[in-house]
Order: C-alpha cells, then structure tokens, then sequence
C-alpha cells in the first residue's frame, strides 16, 4: 500500500482523470490525461511513499501520460 501526491510546479494545471493500474509484481502503472497547459510545455512531480514520512520525487513531462512505479 503506497500514497501518490501530484503537484504542478507553476501555475498550469495538474494532470485529471489519475487512474492507477496493479501490474503485479509490485510494479504499478499511473496515468493520466494532461491538465490546459496553454500550449506550453510543461512538467510535474510524482511524490511516491510507502509510509507518508520519506517520499521520492519522479519528474515528468507533460508529453507523458504514464508511468510504471516499482
């Protein structure tokens, strides 16, 4: 059991619909449909904790729409 906490690093918006996907093996597949950016790219940070006390941040470019945690 794990929590994920998105944050935008600016004024666009965060990513919606955040859907996550068991893959097994402890491995599970985050996505998302992209927030209005108004045509600028952009990016955002993945925070990752197994006990809501160390967190690891994952950067990730708004031209991604997922991503496999371990």
């Amino acid at each position: 059991d794990f929590k994920i906490w998105l944050q935008s690093p600016g004024a666009p918006e965060c990513p919606k619909e955040v859907n996550t996907t068991n893959l097994g093996q402890d491995y599970v597949l985050l996505s998302w449909r992209p927030g209005l950016n108004g045509g600028s790219v952009q990016t955002f940070h993945v925070y990752i904790s197994k006990d809501n006390i160390f967190w690891n941040r994952h950067d990730v470019s708004m031209n991604k729409t997922s991503l496999i945690i371990k």
